[in-house]
Parts: structure tokens; C-alpha cells; sequence
């Protein structure tokens, strides 16, 4: 090779290494700070959620983006999960883009607190810096009232766990967070707000108050009370109270699962969709990872079946489950009225589940179809045909 295409070779590398580094920068985190979105997540995650979000439209070519990066992501480990911070590669989601109508790039999209409020989210027009990015954000949190009820009086915390006010029931779980300041830190209280629709009430009590009543050695601390009765309460046992570990120990305890033992359950729960864990009870750790995807998605019935039961063996056949040796458990999708089912094998965590619901919500996954409507404790006609 002649030296002058030597050169010319060299530079090419050289200008391509620098090239892929910068979009893998613009597309990816060193952590969890910044979370990835897609066509399948985008609504479980943003608009279907009442936690506020602030999310980047970006390109991975785009010179502006690969400015933006630094700063964006300092803004989300400043922030630590407060506030969420998402990002969107418009190269891959292409109908995301479409659907918000970005034009350039980057855009970012602020999408404020609560359900209601997500159709129409503006247009972020602060500077593209650390710092503003983090007080736009402290923002959305600050302009809602906090769910979160501070307590002061033994009599205060004893009505909050045991009373069942008019917007609540037996089935409402309180969660408390003991604390040596004296005021509700905004994680908790962003917690609270991302809990709005679902059936679990939040307070605080500060300055290390009734920790002996509890057994609390040290604070911060936070229990899960149960069926409105001080004694029923489960303690969070995490090293450090982060919002993801302490989201996950919440959903866990206030989901509880629908358990399928007969066709009258099985018929009424599954009429429309719903998703079947096939689980050994005595697992701790699938029937807590049941728990949590009924929490991921709670607009979705998620019911269990036990292994041994009849219904177990039954469903299992019909949905052609048959036994691999995998470690997890088998999750199905079942459409009761259209007779269109799903399923993923070996789900040990969350993130394998959602693989299968993620397509589902998101239209992209090819589904299986019965003849009839099982039979639970006898085996149906298995699928016919698989289409989309």
C-alpha cells in the first residue's frame, strides 16, 4: 500500500474509533441514571405513570446531543431518582418521534406529575446545563402537594395505621418513613406521588420519635404496615434507602396476587387479559417476582397458579409449557375473549418478564390461538395458528 493510502487509512480509523465513542455516549449511561426508552416501555413507564419525567429526544449523530450528555447526565445523579430522567434514540424509535413530533434534535420533553396531565408535554426551554435541567426538575415535584402525611403525636400515628378513612380500606397498606430530620425529604415524597393510584398511604415522623414502639435501632427507617394493625408492619431491610430498592420493597408487599384454584376464578379473572404466573409457592423469590410484576403493571390482571394444583398441570398443557430444567418460572399473556396467548419461560426477575410484556403492549408480539376457553383441571385444545 502506497504511504499517502497508508495515511489516509489510518486517519479513516482514527476519525471512526472517535465516531463510535461519541455515539455510544449519546446513546448509552455509565449507570442507571438515565433510562433508556422504547415504543415497548415509554407508556408503562411515562405516560401511564403519575411520577414526573423529564426526557431527551436525541440522535445519536446529532453534535448538539453528544454536548448534551455530560450535563444530562450529571442532572440525573444529582437528582437520584427524584425525578425520573429518560432518553429516546428517535434513529431506533422513530414512531416515538413521530407521536411528539420532534423535528430536531436533541428536544427535551418535560411530562409533568400525574396521569391526567401527560397527553401534552412542553418543550423544555431552560439552558442545556446540569444545573437548570435539576431545578426544572425539583420543580414538577414541588409544584404538587405532598401525599405524604406528617405525624407528631403518638394518637396521630396510632389513627393513621389502624383508621380506614372514606378514600380508603382494609386492603390499604401504609408505609412510614422514620427519620432523625424534621422535615419529608422529596424522595419519599417522590415515591408517594408515584404511588398516587394505587391502594398504599404514606407519612412521616421526624426527629427520631416512637422508635422504641417499633424496635427501631437506628434511622432512617421504613415500615409497611398491613390491614390497618399496628403489629402487622414489615421493616425495608436495604442497606441504603434508594428509591428503586425502596419502590421494588413496596411493590412487592402491597401486591397480592390472585390465586387461580377454579374455573369460575379462572373465567372471571381472564375474561379479557390477564398474565398467569406459573409459580412454586413455596419460592419465595418467584412469587415475590409475581409480586413485582403485578406492581410494574398495574393496569394488567396478574394472577398465580401454584404448582401441584390441577389448574397448574392443566393451564401449563394448553399453553404448551412444557418442562425445560430452566431455573425462573413460565409466565403467560392469555387474551380470554380473543383465545390468544403468549408466553416466556424461565422468568427469574422483572426484566425477563417484561421481554414478553413490553412486545405485548407494544403490538410487536406474535401470539398463539386456542379453539375453546381452557378448562382448568382438564386439558384444552392447544394453538391452531400463531399470527401477530
Amino acid at each position: 500500500m502506497a504511504p499517502q493510502n497508508k495515511l489516509f487509512f489510518l486517519s479513516f480509523l482514527i476519525v471512526a474509533f472517535f465516531s463510535s465513542s461519541f455515539l455510544h455516549a449519546a446513546t448509552s449511561s455509565s449507570d442507571d441514571s438515565v433510562i433508556d426508552l422504547t415504543q415497548y416501555n415509554f407508556d408503562r413507564l411515562v405516560t401511564n405513570s403519575d411520577a414526573p419525567w423529564i426526557v431527551a429526544f436525541i440522535a445519536p449523530w446529532c453534535g448538539h446531543c453528544q454536548r448534551l450528555h455530560p450535563e444530562y447526565e450529571k442532572a440525573a445523579k444529582s437528582l437520584g431518582g427524584v425525578v425520573n430522567m429518560g432518553r429516546v434514540n428517535c434513529d431506533n424509535e422513530k414512531e416515538l418521534a413521530q407521536r411528539f413530533g420532534i423535528k430536531g434534535f436533541p428536544t427535551i420533553k418535560v411530562f409533568p406529575t400525574f396521569k391526567s396531565s401527560k397527553q401534552n408535554p412542553e418543550d423544555y426551554q431552560g439552558a442545556r446545563e446540569s444545573g437548570s435541567l435539576v431545578s426544572t426538575a425539583l420543580s414538577l415535584l414541588n409544584g404538587v402537594r405532598d401525599p405524604v402525611r406528617k405525624i407528631e403525636t403518638e394518637e396521630e400515628l396510632t389513627q393513621f395505621i389502624t383508621s380506614s378513612e372514606e378514600n380508603d380500606d382494609s386492603t390499604m397498606s401504609k408505609v412510614i418513613l422514620f427519620s432523625s430530620k424534621s422535615s419529608n425529604p422529596n424522595l419519599f415524597k417522590s415515591i408517594a406521588v408515584e404511588f398516587t393510584s394505587k391502594k398504599v398511604n404514606f407519612a412521616f415522623v421526624g426527629d427520631d420519635k416512637f422508635l422504641d414502639k417499633f424496635g427501631i435501632d437506628k434511622t432512617p427507617a421504613v415500615l409497611l404496615f398491613k390491614n390497618n394493625n399496628m403489629e402487622d408492619f414489615i421493616k425495608f431491610d436495604g442497606a441504603s434507602l434508594k428509591k428503586n430498592s425502596l419502590v421494588q420493597f413496596i411493590e412487592t408487599n402491597i401486591e397480592k396476587g390472585e390465586l387461580i384454584e377454579d374455573q369460575e376464578t379462572f373465567s372471571k379473572k381472564c375474561e379479557k387479559m390477564c398474565v398467569i404466573g406459573f409459580v412454586n409457592a413455596q419460592d419465595d423469590s418467584q412469587v415475590s417476582t409475581l409480586k413485582q410484576v403485578a406492581g410494574k403493571y398495574p393496569e394488567n390482571v396478574v394472577v398465580q397458579v401454584n404448582a401441584g394444583s390441577s389448574a397448574f398441570s392443566a393451564l401449563k398443557s394448553v399453553f404448551n409449557l412444557e418442562e425445560i430444567g430452566n431455573e425462573g418460572f413460565d409466565l403467560a399473556v392469555f387474551r380470554g375473549h380473543k383465545l390468544k396467548y403468549a408466553t416466556k419461560q424461565g422468568v427469574k426477575n422483572v426484566s425477563d418478564a417484561s421481554v414478553l410484556l413490553d412486545r405485548v403492549i407494544g403490538g410487536d408480539q406474535t401470539f398463539h390461538t386456542l379453539s375453546e376457553f381452557p378448562q382448568v383441571g382438564e386439558a384444552a385444545n392447544t394453538a391452531t395458528k400463531d399470527e401477530l
